[in-house]
């Protein structure tokens, strides 16, 4: 039946597909129909438009109605297979939370001689249990899965020293659902057994909660809440149920892998967060000869770790990924909009949670640059679900034939370009990524813009690509370009037909000046384009116009246009650009440095000036410009 289901699954996806095509068929071909003020001309465009799409509309009209029978059947086979509507499903989601649960048992088990490196945190944590005011006292810890939260948690509850100096003690586990009736009832049958079968019958959440804190209101109390993942677990009910002063000395413990959710527990100043980091080499290799070489010689071990370590620091080099992905996100269409919120402002709030959770790690090598990395057994789980899902594909050096049964939507391509395009099966990609290929031919270019009109993301970042086809201004539906550090040394007025594109990056490359065409990217969020040489940032040469680009959030960098004219173009086009972020503008003079920042008083939401040209200006009060050279610094470009 599990197959069965694998199965179904695949189909549905390939379902999902052929709606997504049928739609993007339509936007291209018929959608789009001539507009234009009423008159003779405009009727006889609308009506040559329907007749020369007849037969396109007839074959979508086709296409939809087999989608709906095949929708049919699924549904059927779905209710053969004993599938339920996902609101239907909570129990067997609670089934799967509950296996995950009974796995963390095993760190509540750990014999104290296979206890490594927390002796001194533990004594720390309890001289602060035992020690201090009769207040309510609150524990953060907080830290990754698997780092020893829970481990460290119950080594300080069992602690001789806390079981003699409370009154009474509960460990509560939580995770993701719980039942709050439940957890109360729970903590009365540890903390007051004698009430235990009264509270079974009390329904009532208030009840429960008053009947405990009446019973603490004179105690000692310790109280563990383990894996918490809501953010109001603790202010909706629990923080009501325990007392938080007087005549008692409560302590409580939350172990959490969100600091957002830790700093919810903290009442006051005086209320600890402590962040667990990974252990040192020395600590981690004390714990893995206990663990796996208890009866072997040291040598063997030592040999075991040095080829492991190899393997690993490979995965966390491959695992690196810069801001860029907010970008790349939006493209793929994986951040929903908000109400007062930019897309990129939501897709900074994705990722902030991942950190938050610490699913995902904040990486900065200098005080500029930003990246992130995500753990070598969460890049395996990742990459081996998305061969599952086959929600993308990767073809390199060692792999250039791609075997999976099911079309991807997205491909990978390292290193080499080999008999990749005849591997792919159909023409749905969305998203070609390119990296390190040396012999990146233009015929395969070609190719590869003429078989895959679907695309939504291209990204050549540091492809050996000389040149970029006419065949670009093709991809209807393309928003996201990237010709990062790439030798292309023109960009093609086809590009202006890419009216859906929102991301252009040409940084480090060859080009130094931008075709006209550009200026009728009117969806256009981010322009990115400058090179670095001989210590400076050089930006690139746009024509008059870019103040149509209404929606532009990055501009950086272009070049100023001295003197005449081209200042006054440049400046009404700034002007234009209220909705700008972040900006950049190289080869400044006196002269053209003060006439460029009048017309920045415009840009309300602007937050970064490259530093060339914020010595210049003078924010008034109400222009959120960053102050701090490091802040202007990265306006520059450096980490877009």
């Amino acid at each position: 039946m599990r197959e069965l289901v694998k199965v179904w699954m695949k189909q549905t996806r390939e379902l999902g597909n052929r709606i997504e095509d049928v739609i993007d068929d339509y936007i291209r071909h018929v959608g789009r129909r001539p507009g234009g003020e009423r008159g003779v001309t405009v009727f006889i465009m609308k009506v040559c438009h329907c007749i020369k799409t007849l037969k396109l509309r007839m074959e979508i009209a086709s296409e939809i109605t087999n989608i709906k029978e095949l929708h049919k059947k699924m549904k059927d086979r779905a209710q053969t297979y004993g599938l339920q509507p996902l609101e239907s499903q909570e129990s067997s989601s609670r089934k799967c939370l509950q296996e995950d649960d009974e796995l963390r048992l095993g760190s509540l088990f750990i014999p104290n001689d296979e206890l490594v490196g927390i002796d001194s945190t533990t004594k720390e944590l309890v001289s602060k249990l035992v020690e201090g005011p009769h207040t309510r006292l609150v524990i953060s810890l907080v830290g990754e899965g698997g780092i020893g939260k829970t481990t460290l948690a119950k080594n300080v509850y069992n602690n001789e020293v806390v079981i003699g100096h409370f009154d009474c003690r509960a460990w509560i586990g939580v995770s993701q659902t719980y039942n709050t009736k439940k957890l109360l009832r729970e903590m009365i049958r540890q903390i007051l057994p004698a009430a235990e079968h009264r509270a079974r019958g009390i329904d009532r959440i208030e009840e429960l909660a008053s009947l405990l804190k009446e019973h603490l209101e004179t105690k000692k109390y310790v109280i563990v809440f383990d894996d918490v993942w809501r953010d109001d677990f603790w202010s909706r009910v629990m923080r009501h149920a325990v007392p938080a002063g007087g005549r008692n000395q409560g302590r409580i413990i939350v172990t959490t892998r969100s600091a957002t959710t830790a700093s919810a527990f903290r009442e006051t100043p005086h209320d600890p967060v402590q962040e667990l980091k990974p252990w040192s080499k020395e600590l981690a290799w004390k714990l893995f000869c206990k663990k796996a070489f208890r009866h072997e010689k040291l040598w063997i071990a030592e040999g075991f770790v040095e080829a492991m370590a190899k393997i690993l620091l490979v995965a966390l080099h491959s695992s690196t990924i810069d801001v860029t992905l907010y970008k790349l996100w939006i493209a793929e269409g994986f951040v929903e909009a908000k109400s007062g919120k930019t897309l990129e402002e939501v897709a900074e709030e994705y990722l902030s949670e991942l950190i938050q959770r610490n699913l995902v790690q904040l990486d900065m090598p200098n005080e500029v640059e930003r990246w992130f990395r995500v753990h070598a057994l969460m890049r395996d789980v990742i990459l081996s679900r998305a061969k599952e899902t086959s929600f993308f594909q990767i073809a390199d050096e060692k792999e250039t034939t791609l075997t999976t049964a099911e079309e991807s939507r997205r491909l990978a391509i390292y290193n080499t370009t080999g008999s990749v395009l005849e591997s792919v099966q159909g023409d749905g990609l969305h998203s070609i990524s390119i990296f390190d290929v040396d012999n990146l031919t233009k015929s395969f270019v070609v190719t590869l813009l003429k078989r895959f009109k679907r695309l939504r993301v291209l990204n050549f970042r540091g492809a050996s690509l000389d040149e970029l086809p006419n065949e670009i201004g093709d991809l209807f539906h393309l928003k996201y370009l990237s010709l990062w550090d790439t030798k292309v040394k023109k960009i093609p007025k086809s590009i202006g037909k890419l009216r859906d594109l929102q991301t252009l990056d040409i940084r480090y490359r060859l080009v130094s000046e931008l075709p006209r065409e550009i200026n009728e990217l009117r969806k256009l969020r981010h322009l990115l384009g400058f090179s670095f040489e001989k210590n400076l940032f050089h930006g690139v040469r746009i024509q008059g116009g870019v103040g149509n680009l209404r929606v532009l959030q990055t501009l950086s960098m272009v070049k100023a246009r001295p003197g005449g004219d081209g200042l006054m173009i440049l400046i009404k086009d700034l002007e234009k650009l209220t909705e700008m972020r972040q900006l950049g503008i190289s080869e400044l003079t006196k002269e053209t440095g003060w006439a460029v920042c009048a017309a920045i008083e415009k840009m309300v939401h602007l937050k970064c000036l490259d530093s060339r040209l914020a010595k210049y200006f003078r924010p008034s009060s109400s222009l959120g410009v960053s102050s701090t050279d490091r802040q202007i610094t990265r306006a520059a470009g450096l980490d877009s």
